[in-house]
C-alpha cells in the first residue's frame, strides 16, 4: 500500500520514491501550498484525523488481559495509542511536521492526546513513545 501525505486543500502529494520519501529529511512546498492556518500562526496542531475503526479484536485483548493474573492493568486508551503508536512507524510518511514551507520527517514518536481536566483542556505529550510497551503508558 502505497503512503501519501497531503498538506491543505489545494497541496502536493509527497509519493513514496520522489524527493521527501527518505533520501531527503524535508521537501520545500511554495508558500501558496501551505495550509491557511499555517499562515497565521505555526504553533497549533498542523491537522487533525478523525476516524473509525472495529475495536473488537482490542475489545477481547483487553478482556484476556483483564482476565490474567500477574499482568499489569491495560485500559483500552492504552491499546488503541500503542496502535497508533505502531501505525505511524509502519508508515513513516504520516509522521511528519510542516514548518517554514518543509515537510519534516521523524523517526520518533511523540504522542499528544487531549485531557478535559477541572482546570480546562490539557494535552500532554509523551515523548519517544514508539519505546513505550502498553503497560508502561500510565507512568509516563
Amino acid at each position: 500500500m502505497a503512503a501519501r501525505v497531503r498538506h491543505g486543500r489545494h497541496g502536493a502529494f509527497e509519493r513514496p520514491g520522489s524527493a521527501g520519501s527518505g533520501r531527503h529529511p524535508h521537501v520545500r512546498h511554495p508558500r501558496n501550498h501551505r495550509p491557511p492556518h499555517a499562515r497565521v500562526t505555526d504553533t497549533t496542531a498542523q491537522y487533525t484525523l478523525h476516524t473509525s475503526a472495529n475495536a473488537g479484536g482490542l475489545l477481547l485483548l483487553r478482556a484476556k488481559i483483564k482476565a490474567s493474573t500477574g499482568v499489569p492493568d491495560i485500559n483500552i486508551n492504552d491499546l488503541v495509542t500503542f496502535c497508533a503508536i505502531q501505525a505511524l512507524l509502519a508508515v513513516p510518511d504520516v509522521n511528519v511536521e510542516f514548518i517554514d514551507g518543509k515537510i519534516h520527517k521523524h523517526r520518533e514518536v511523540h504522542m499528544a492526546f487531549a485531557c478535559d481536566t477541572p482546570r480546562g483542556l490539557m494535552v500532554p505529550v509523551v515523548r519517544d513513545a514508539h519505546t513505550l510497551t502498553p503497560a508502561s503508558f500510565p507512568s509516563r
